[in-house]
């Protein structure tokens, strides 16, 4: 990453308003609540319906609308504001990181997960070895291909939508794109970097593999300084991830079962290696970040760029 070298010293501070974060924790909370509460509602109804792919369909919108919602509502944020956080328009030269840092976050994801399942036969159940569970989203995929239901097909493709497209596209923006540069106006991008992640993997089920992600994603956002291309890592990734569990259900034979289901030691083994590759490989990438400020973001280095352009032509 080039170091950013600026003339203005003046911080422009968070693009944020005063109180967005406690209104943003309001709104995810409100649909959290109808996310647990709808299902369990209709458990109560219908107990033999309450497992209807639109339940779940519902179930997941909850889980993304209110970001759109306060985005719109309560944010303080302008549509310049997000497309300066969106950064530039991607060229053909950022696009060619893109498979590199894909092939980096799956490999250390998978490493995390077979570092998870060991410390967990060794650990938590000692002398017994604990796969790692699929996410409740992949559990759920698992039984789509037993719908014979036109409605509940259309609920399951509207679901897989969700999942490989609203929801990266949604966690980007939220994640990388706005939390990232608030808090890299507060302290160092080092801390908004780790924190960033952090609150990205308390989205998720497998937390350490999240977390682990969620930094690629932060190296990838600002080595590109477009939040388009680890949106299309995100999606691609979750795409994969989905395919796999549809594969595993059509041949009922997972590549990584065996792996995952054999001796401890073969996780472990499995683990150094996969980890062996790819964590230094991200530290490598990070490396340049922990030096840097907020000025290192898409937002500020465009808010810096028109204050150059200002200053060598007023009258623009």
């Amino acid at each position: 990453m080039p170091h950013l070298t600026l003339k203005e010293t003046e911080h422009p501070g968070s693009p944020l308003g005063q109180y967005a974060l406690v209104s943003l924790v309001l709104w995810i909370g409100g649909g959290y609540f109808l996310a647990l509460s709808i299902p369990a509602l209709l458990r109560r109804l219908s107990p033999a319906n309450h497992e209807y792919p639109i339940v779940a369909f519902f179930s997941w919108a909850m889980l993304f609308t209110p970001v759109w919602l306060w985005l719109a509502v309560d944010s303080g944020l302008s549509g310049g504001d997000l497309r300066r956080m969106a950064g530039q328009s991607p060229k053909l030269r950022t696009w060619s990181l893109l498979p590199a840092y894909l092939i980096l976050a799956m490999i250390l994801q998978v490493g995390v997960v077979c570092a998870e399942a060991y410390a967990a036969s060794q650990l938590i159940h000692p002398g017994e070895l604990v796969a790692p569970e699929k996410s409740s989203a992949l559990q759920y995929f698992d039984r789509a291909f037993e719908s014979t239901n036109i409605w509940m097909i259309v609920a399951y493709v509207g679901s897989g939508f969700l999942v490989v497209v609203i929801g990266p596209v949604t966690e980007e923006v939220l994640f990388r794109g706005i939390l990232l540069t608030h808090w890299s106006s507060k302290w160092n991008l080092k801390w908004a970097a780790i924190l960033s992640s952090v609150t990205f993997a308390s989205y998720h089920q497998s937390k350490p593999a999240a977390f682990a992600f969620g930094l690629v994603m932060v190296a990838l956002y600002l080595r590109t300084q477009c939040l388009a291309v680890p949106i299309a890592c995100h999606v691609i990734g979750n795409a994969l991830s989905l395919a796999t569990a549809l594969a595993e259900d059509l041949t009922a034979e997972t590549a990584g079962s065996s792996l995952l289901e054999s001796d401890p030691t073969h996780l472990l083994i499995g683990a150094v290696m996969l980890l062996g590759i790819s964590a230094p490989w991200l530290i490598w990438l990070l490396r340049g970040i922990w030096s840097e400020d907020y000025r290192a973001t898409p937002y500020f280095a465009s808010v810096d760029l028109g204050r150059e352009r200002h200053k060598a032509d007023p009258g623009k």
